[in-house]
């Protein structure tokens, strides 16, 4: 029992093993068995492997590959640090820790080793994609000179470190300085200001004039007014022209005059809109002028409020670029009325179909019907 008692201790416990190292590499290296049987940092390897349930090992391969090639220096490595007497080790230390001389006290020098051995295992697993030792313990021999002049060792040290310094002893070749820069990027504190909430009961909008119309935003539905729509080339009403002008009067709810009119735009009618509104381009090329029937449009709605769907972001722009509202005028729009019908969309065509109305889309004389229509309901039921 002695043999083997003695046969363990020095090939497994005293002195590694490269096989066994080996083994452990091989069987269990993704937990980063073999790091800690040679001393080395394998936690990382162990958390790797254990937090992925088993799914880190595509990280944890390369890194045991790089390590079986690292093995035999490790071995030789923890070897050579059991089978080196104490006083070498004294020495070695000295001579990392700026040549301190060996006056200091085997307590503080057996403190600064401890901490000088940690430090080489982190710094190891640091720079293990690096094959040169010499780098790693020239970094860790920077550290430790930094860790000498704390005040643990000030005192015990501070003669040694002086004269030390007055010496002409040249630093190794492999020294180098690793300095740690952990300025934190700062945002710049953004300023919140609360918005304030505006009524938006009325809008101006600029016209061709030096005048601005004001434009008044109703929510109470009125019984008198005009229900207007129109029809246009396009939807820009800087660009676009009007080809249909369609408004009806009506007074205590009831209809009193229709207004109704083709416009030529002096221009071709594409496809698409001759097949959306059903206007062909010989009726527009037989249409009035707008400026013949501005005024006629301007007296027929007077001061009534103007009725229309989507009128406050469609209709009332068109009319104002073209000069047929010059004054101050107050809108109704039936488009968030449809919203509270919670139909499929709140389009006229849609609105019919509720309402059960029969007659033709983008036409605007039967939209404003349509329109009229809503109104109503929404008087009724809202």
């Amino acid at each position: 029992m002695k043999k083997i008692k003695d046969l363990i201790e020095k090939n497994f416990i005293k002195s590694k093993n490269i096989w066994l190292a080996y083994l452990l590499a091989i069987f269990l290296g993704t937990f980063g068995l073999h790091r800690f049987y040679l001393k080395k940092n394998g936690l990382k390897m162990l958390l790797i492997t254990v937090l992925t349930l088993g799914v880190g090992v595509i990280i944890t391969y390369p890194m045991l590959i790089l390590d079986l090639i690292r093995i035999p220096s490790w071995v030789e490595e923890c070897n050579e640090n059991n089978l080196t007497p104490p006083t070498e080790k004294n020495i070695q230390t000295n001579q990392s820790s700026k040549h301190i001389n060996n006056t200091v006290t085997s307590t503080s020098l057996n403190e600064s080793m401890s901490i000088s051995t940690s430090l080489n295992e982190s710094l190891s697993e640091s720079l293990s994609m690096s094959n040169s030792l010499s780098d790693s313990l020239s970094a860790s021999t920077f550290l430790s000179d930094n860790l000498s002049s704390s005040t643990s060792l000030n005192n015990s040290l501070s003669t040694n470190i002086e004269e030390t310094n007055s010496s002409n002893i040249d630093k190794p070749r492999n020294s180098q300085v690793i300095s740690y820069d952990f300025k934190p990027k700062l945002q710049p504190v953004m300023e919140f200001e609360p918005k304030t909430k505006t009524k938006k009961k009325s809008t101006r909008t600029k016209t061709n004039s030096s005048e601005t119309i004001k434009i008044s935003r109703l929510r109470k539905l009125r019984d008198d007014y005009v229900v207007v729509d129109i029809e246009t080339t396009g939807l820009s009403p800087g660009e676009d022209k009007i080809i249909q002008l369609s408004a009806i009067k009506y007074i205590d709810n009831k209809e009193i005059a229709v207004f109704n009119e083709y416009i030529n735009p002096h221009t071709k009618l594409s496809d698409f809109i001759i097949n959306l509104t059903g206007i062909s381009q010989d009726v527009v090329d037989h249409g009035k002028e707008l400026n013949d029937i501005k005024d006629d449009f301007i007296s027929f709605y007077g001061d009534l409020p103007l009725v229309g769907h989507y009128i406050n972001g469609f209709d009332i722009k068109f009319l104002i670029a073209n000069n047929l509202v010059i004054k101050n005028v107050a809108t109704i729009d039936t488009l968030p009325l449809a919203r509270k019908l919670d139909l499929e969309n709140a389009k006229l065509p849609t609105v019919k179909k509720f309402l059960g109305i029969n007659n033709n889309s983008h036409d605007s004389l039967d939209d404003c019907y349509t329109t009229n229509a809503l109104y109503q309901f929404a008087k009724e039921n809202f």
